[in-house]
């Protein structure tokens, strides 16, 4: 699930484990957040920092550790209608994603294992 590393994101997690609780009793109760994907963080900014510090410390559970920081290449791929792979996978965004891809492929593995 992608994140801005800000308050509204922490409560926002907060609410969305508070509903998959209630899921889980009626419902389905293996569901699950796969993980917590920190998305287009400003590197420059103190206040992103110190965020993600904060979800670590509460969610590190489930907190990926890629964090994908904000690129114009993404914007741009967005407008383009394609993805980062094929506008630019030589630029480091690309590196970011496929991390990403790589934790999503591993986790889902324990889970399915589990």
């Amino acid at each position: 699930m992608p994140i801005h590393a800000d308050r509204f994101s922490m409560r926002g997690v907060s609410q969305l484990q508070d509903t998959i609780k209630q899921i889980r009793k009626v419902h389905n109760d293996s569901l699950r957040i796969l993980g917590l994907l920190p998305n287009d963080l400003d590197l420059r900014s103190g206040l992103v920092s110190d965020m993600q510090e904060k979800f670590e410390d509460v969610y590190s559970d489930i907190l990926f550790e890629t964090a994908i920081p904000w690129r114009s290449k993404v914007n741009e791929v967005a407008t383009h209608g394609t993805n980062i792979m094929e506008y630019d996978g030589a630029a480091d965004a690309a590196s970011y994603y496929l991390n990403l891809a790589d934790e999503v492929v591993e986790r889902s593995r324990v889970a399915t294992a589990a």
